[in-house]
């Protein structure tokens, strides 16, 4: 059940009456000027070029620019740490021109953003005040001085004088016209001066010689205003000369004629505005006289900031700048005229406006926020009264009125938050409260929406129900929430279309249409039309406010804050987004102007939308709204068409059609560049004191890349409601969009050319101010810079010279290098060739020595000495081609770095006998007297022979050529340094060496360009000193076409003088064959004749007559085999099996040391003996030949006796080995014996030491390996089962078959060592006597007298005899 409930409460006991006459509805926007976080007083304000405000402090400049306050300290300004700024003015250059409280006079070039001093103008004297009109600069001095200065031009004008003293103490100076100044002092005086008439007169008045200053300024009619602190503001008429103000203020004139005024200042509509000390603002009309006063109020935060007002001042924008006493700036905007305001109190204290509405009467009602109801009602002239109801002021406490309509008897209902609906009978003054309740008896608390339809009925909604009443307060109808179609909290808006149809906007539940019932109103219900749009539109859920359009259209505010248009025919709902409204702006409220405009209020300010074209003009405070912040739902529409619209500080009225937008014109500065952090002009003073008055190009170092820029866009200062982006083209040329800070910061920037730009717009998208930019160019580093690119190309330049120089170089030594290679390549030919013609010299040197001993026997034997001796004379000269053969060799072997020494121990004397008796012979033929002088006791000479008999045998040579018939040469050996050396020198009696040759003759090839009969190869010298310094010695040559020629060469002869390597113990077996050469011919026969069968030899030889030679050596004694190369002779091994093979090693297809290799690893043919016969004498070549599988190496050329006994000895030693071997299978027959572990370990250990006792790259590991042991478990066993460890006693095990291959099978000391795993046969005699006490050669000697069997078996050494057979 729903019942009402009448309370009649008098409105005189709940209202608060005020009259309109006490103040007019103004907004002072207050501003406290702050830096660092601190306050700071505010003494004076202009305004720049830029649209900046400068602020007077006691600690220098402020200058803001609707943003930030930027501080410019005194000492900048005026180069004194003990001055401050006193007064500023501007000029029309929008100079800044400043005087001090010291009297210095200063001022700020706009073009060069800097402080200059200009004290020279006055000639130094000390400023007093400054003052500007019609572009000329006044100045007055302390000593009563008046300049005029104009652009470049200074004038002295005059001095003003009181009795003919100067007065010191001007205040102000004023002129009424371009001739008349008034100039006021500190102590009540007004003097006038025309500049026509040169005269100088007092103003007298009631404030004449009264203490305190005057101040004073112009109107329009060119009157003179004056500013008292006793009797206020007198006016004085110039062209009548005389005081008008008593008749000038005929109104309400408050205390205008006893305040305390401190400032006066004309505005550019004309209006006097006068601060006093304490008594407030005054604003007077200079026309009709009419005067304004404006206060601080406490309660109202937008009124003065103080009642002392110590300056006034206008921007460019019409905005008062009022400074007061307590630092606080109070700014009155400039408003439009047309746009109205009201607090919405009877106090003017500002309120949060919820609703409003204008009754028939003509009275504004205004819901506030909490404080109530308030009642404005309209006088004939505009004035307005005003009464405040439901606000106890005591308690701070009062009604939230919500909503509010009129009914058709004139009476007011609202609804308020937690009071519920109220009526108000606007004849008897009541106010009665009228109570909703449901059927549960429960009481609405929140009535939200209020609306009067066309029928006079009352729609009333609730936070329980919504109700429709008449006028008369019965209820007609009550809908409970959510029944009857309805749904959601509580309709927020109620509307009626042009066609009579009830809408409403329910919160979280969309837009409903009321279908009427019109015979029964209960019986009514509601579509949701929000319900029934299609995918593709917009969300309806809640309706803040709506108005109608053109017909079958309204619309609609939805709850995100977007404009909605709602089609009523087709039932659609579609956003509004084709509109220069930002979509982050919250719309708040809709009404309509007509068909085709609608305004909409928002939290940015009010737009009208012209909805044909789709318009927008937007309207802030700066063009004279309370604020940019409106209220939800509240906007309202009178009957004459004026619109209202509620904010946070009050509301706004005006008519739309009165109203105009003026049109803003802001210009974008960078006013702030820092640098590494620090101001610009700290860093570089040359860029002025303010960046905004220096966008020269920034000019950087390397180490200055990090920097930041502060911009903005200054118009009006008030409303600087900008949006920015910026970018710096060359780094990142996409634009940021700027925070509310303005600032962008780079760091670490790499250096080059860049363009700062930014840009700025009224609205986001909309970039509509001119761009500002800013060229910054940032210095290399040094390393980068031009001069070190000028360094660099000249090092390129350099480069490529020298790489042009390099690559020709190169070209020529890649020339060169080829013509080397050439030359290389002709010389190893050369070489090769030698290699190979000296082999195939050796071969029929050998058939022509190998007959030729046979023949010298023969010769001997029959008596024939003239044979003998003719033979002989073949012999020695066929050796001499051997010799020269051998040469080339060496020479090879040299170039090819073979060339070793092996020193042995000789006797020297029986050496020099031998080579010397090959030139003998020639002594006697070419009567040369030839003398030798060696001493006999040089038989422990260590050297290498061969090559020593080569360097002797060639000096010898050349001597014998090129000395002539009866002269001498002589051959002598002198044993020095205590014959630890000798110096061999040979000397000739010949035509001598030039000069100029000396150092030539010892170059290979080099051949003297004198004595061409006897020119020779150019080989001899050059390999005798090679040599020599072979053997750690040197050579020297004098000469003389007098004396002749002497070449001496100095070689150490001692054991220690040479490496381990170089030296060799030598078996003199084959010297002992050489030298017994009858006696083993001898032998040979009766062995030959005791031998009954032949054995098989396998002569391998490519050259057919030694091949036949071989043969018919061998063939009496032996059957013969014949093979032409190696191949063959492989083939005829296998086939065969002979008992021993002669093999030559240069052989087509197959060489010798090849065929030896494969006939090794046959196991069929690898018990045949090998000797190799061949010119290649190097030892290399022997050693390759022995490791290949050879038993003996023999030279060509050879001695055929030596050779018939070395094959003899080795198929006897075969013979006897097999022999033994034979017996000892018949005498000892295998028995069967259990043999322990460690015999069966030792023996395994022994048989792999012996099979691997060739291999010098045997070692330890692979033993261990090849037993699968450790290397440790290895060594201990060994030393627990022989007493030795490994080492010694593989080493022992070396040397026993070392022993056996030397006594038994005739292996040389050399052979033997390599042939056991000794690389160096030194060493092998080393620890051969170690072992034995006996040199291996005294130890073989010793196995002949006894008895090689029973001398191995009393070694021990038996074994080893066995295992080698």
């Amino acid at each position: 059940m729903h019942s009402i409930k009448t309370y009649k409460i008098l409105g005189v006991l709940l209202c608060l009456t005020t009259f309109g006459f006490s103040q007019s509805h103004i907004n002072f926007k207050p501003l406290i000027p702050t830096i660092n976080n601190k306050t700071t007083f505010v003494s004076k304000t202009v305004q720049d070029k830029l649209g900046n405000i400068w602020m007077l402090s006691s600690s220098g400049i402020m200058i803001y620019d609707g943003y930030n306050y930027k501080s410019i300290p005194n000492h900048i300004i005026f180069k004194e740490n003990n001055d401050r700024v006193e007064t500023i003015v501007v000029d029309n250059n929008y100079d800044l021109w400043m005087s001090s409280f010291n009297g210095a006079l200063v001022k700020f070039d706009t073009k060069e953003g800097e402080f200059k001093n200009f004290n020279s103008l006055v000639n130094h004297a000390k400023i007093k005040t400054l003052y500007y009109k019609d572009h000329n600069l006044w100045l007055a001095t302390t000593q009563g001085l008046i300049y005029r200065h104009n652009d470049s031009k200074t004038d002295s004008i005059t001095q003003i004088f009181n009795n003919n003293i100067p007065v010191k103490n001007i205040k102000n100076i004023a002129l009424t016209t371009p001739d008349n100044i008034y100039i006021s002092t500190e102590n009540g005086k007004i003097y006038n001066y025309n500049l026509s008439s040169n005269a100088q007169n007092e103003l007298v008045g009631l404030y004449t010689d009264y203490p305190g200053g005057i101040i004073l300024t112009t109107d329009k009619n060119d009157r003179l205003w004056i500013g008292t602190e006793t009797y206020g503001i007198f006016v004085y008429d110039d062209l009548k000369k005389q005081f008008i103000h008593d008749d000038l203020f005929n109104g309400e004139k408050y205390n205008v004629n006893k305040e305390v005024f401190l400032t006066l200042y004309n505005d550019s509509d004309g209006y006097i505005w006068g601060g006093t000390d304490g008594g407030g603002l005054y604003k007077i009309n200079p026309y009709t006289g009419d005067i304004n006063l404006f206060f601080k109020q406490d309660a109202n935060e937008f009124s003065l900031g103080s009642n002392t007002i110590l300056d006034i001042n206008e921007d460019s924008h019409k905005n008062l700048w009022i400074c007061t006493n307590y630092g606080k700036l109070s700014v009155l905007p400039n408003v439009d005229n047309n746009i109205n305001y009201h607090e919405g109190s009877a106090n003017h204290t500002p309120q949060r406006i919820l609703s409003i509405y204008k009754s028939s009467k003509n009275d504004l009602w205004i819901g506030t926020d909490g404080s109530g109801l308030t009642k404005v009602a309209f006088d004939a002239s505009g004035k307005t009264t005003e009464n405040q109801y439901f606000n106890n002021l005591a308690l701070s406490r009062g009604f939230y009125i919500q909503s509010i309509t009129e009914d058709l008897n004139q009476n007011i209902w609202f609804g308020t938050y937690r009071n519920g609906l109220w009526f108000h009978d606007t004849k008897q003054e009541t106010f009665d409260k009228i109570d909703i309740l449901n059927a549960k008896n429960q009481e609405a608390t929140d009535v939200r929406t209020v609306f009067t339809d066309s029928q006079g009925r009352i729609w009333i909604s609730s936070n329980i129900s919504l109700n429709i009443y008449n006028s008369e307060k019965e209820l007609l109808v009550s809908f409970e929430n959510n029944t009857n179609g309805l749904q959601g909290n509580i309709a927020e808006s109620i509307l009626e279309d042009n066609n009579g149809t009830i809408w409403l906007g329910f919160y979280n539940g969309g837009l409903f249409k009321f279908n009427e019932n019109p015979n029964n109103l209960r019986a009514s219900s509601f579509s949701n039309v929000s319900h029934k749009k299609k995918s593709n539109e917009v969300t309806i859920s809640s309706v803040k406010s709506m108005t109608t359009g053109t017909p079958g259209t309204l619309w609609l505010i939805n709850n995100e804050g977007h404009l909605v248009k709602f089609d009523i025919q087709a039932n659609t709902f579609s956003a509004v987004n084709d509109i220069n409204i930002s979509k982050d702006t919250n719309l708040t409220a809709v009404i309509k102007q007509d068909n085709n405009n609608l305004w909409l209020s928002s939290s940015s300010g009010i737009f009208h939308l012209n909805t044909k074209t789709l318009n927008v003009k937007s309207y802030y405070s700066s063009d004279g709204l309370q604020d940019n912040i409106f209220l939800s739902r509240c906007a309202f529409k009178d009957s004459k068409g004026m619109l209202y619209f509620g904010g946070n500080n009050g509301l706004n009225y005006f008519d739309p059609n009165k109203i105009s937008k003026k049109e803003s014109t802001p210009q974008l500065f960078i006013n702030t560049i820092e640098i590494l952090n620090q101001p610009i002009e700290q860093l570089m003073p040359e860029y002025g004191s303010l960046a905004a008055y220096n966008t020269l190009p920034l000019k950087l170092k390397s180490n200055q890349s990090s920097f930041s820029f502060k911009f903005s866009a200054i118009d009006n200062v008030l409303d600087p409601k900008y949006h920015y982006a910026y970018r710096l083209k060359g780094f990142n040329d996409n634009w940021i969009i700027s925070g509310q800070e303005r600032l962008a910061t780079y760091t670490n920037i790499p250096y080059g050319n860049y363009v700062f730009e930014v840009k700025a717009g009224t609205k986001k998208d909309n970039w509509n101010i001119p761009p500002k930019q800013i060229a910054v160019h940032i210095a290399p580093p040094i390393w980068q810079s031009p001069t070190a690119y000028i360094i660099y190309f000249i090092l390129l330049c350099l480069v490529i010279y020298a790489s042009r120089k390099w690559y020709l170089l190169k070209n020529k030594l890649l020339v060169e290098k080829l013509n080397h290679r050439k030359e290389n390549e002709l010389y190893d030919l050369k070489m090769n060739f030698f290699a190979k013609m000296s082999h195939e010299i050796q071969t029929p040197i050998t058939l022509i020595l190998g007959p030729l001993d046979d023949m010298l026997k023969r010769s001997q034997e029959n008596g024939n000495m003239l044979l003998n001796q003719r033979l002989k004379i073949i012999e020695n000269n066929s050796k001499r081609l051997s010799k020269i053969a051998r040469e080339l060799t060496l020479i090879r072997n040299k170039e090819l770095n073979e060339l070793k020494l092996l020193a042995t121990k000789n006797n020297l004397y029986n050496h020099i006998e031998e080579i010397s008796v090959s030139f003998k012979e020639l002594a006697r033929k070419k009567r040369i007297d030839f003398a030798i002088n060696c001493p006999k006791n040089l038989h422990s000479a260590w050297y290498d022979k061969e090559k020593i008999e080569h360097v002797i045998y060639n000096l010898l040579s050349n001597a014998f050529k090129f000395t002539p018939k009866e002269g001498n040469v002589q051959l002598n050996v002198i044993p020095i340094d205590s014959k630890k050396q000798i110096k061999v020198s040979v000397s000739d009696t010949g035509s001598g060496i030039p000069k100029d040759e000396l150092e030539l003759i010892f170059n290979l090839f080099y051949q003297s360009k004198t004595n061409k009969k006897n020119k020779g190869s150019g080989i001899g010298l050059a390999l005798t000193k090679e040599l020599v310094d072979l053997h750690k010695g040197y050579i020297e040559v004098e000469s003389s076409q007098v004396e002749g020629t002497i070449f001496t060469f100095t070689i150490p002869i001692t054991k220690e003088a040479y490496r381990e390597s170089e030296l060799i113990v030598t078996d003199d077996s084959n010297d002992s064959i050489n030298e017994e050469s009858e006696e083993t011919t001898k032998t040979l026969k009766e062995t030959i004749e005791k031998d009954l069968s032949k054995k098989t030899i396998l002569i391998v030889e490519d050259n057919y007559d030694l091949q036949s030679f071989l043969k018919e050596l061998l063939v009496k004694d032996y059957n013969i085999l014949l093979a032409e190369n190696g191949a063959e002779g492989y083939h005829y091994a296998k086939s065969n099996f002979p008992d021993l093979i002669l093999t030559d090693i240069m052989m087509p297809k197959m060489d010798g040391i090849e065929m030896c290799a494969m006939l090794q690893e046959d196991t069929l043919t690898k018990h045949i003996p090998v000797i190799m016969l061949t010119a290649k004498n190097s030892t290399n070549s022997k050693i390759s030949g022995l490791k290949s599988g050879a038993i003996e190496y023999i030279n060509k050329p050879f001695n055929t006796n030596e050779l018939l006994l070395k094959v003899k000895n080795i198929i006897s030693s075969k013979e006897h080995i097999i022999s033994k071997y034979r017996k000892e299978i018949i005498s000892s027959p295998e028995i069967d014996t259990e043999k322990t572990q460690d015999e069966i370990f030792l023996e395994n250990m022994t048989s792999i030491i012996n099979a691997k006792l060739n291999d010098d790259g045997f070692k330890i590991e692979d033993l261990a390996e090849s037993l699968n042991m450790s290397y440790s478990s290895l060594y201990r066993k060994c030393q627990a089962l022989t007493g030795k460890n490994l080492v010694d006693y593989i080493r022992l095990i070396r040397l026993k078959r070392a022993a056996v291959l030397i006594t038994k099978f005739g292996y040389s000391i050399s052979e033997a060592a390599f042939a056991v795993g000794f690389n160096d046969p030194k060493y092998f005699s080393k620890c051969f006597k170690k072992q034995y006490d006996k040199s291996p050669k005294e130890f073989s000697k010793e196995a002949e007298k006894i008895g090689i069997d029973n001398y191995l078996k009393a070694h021990s050494l038996e074994q080893f005899s066995n295992s080698v057979n």
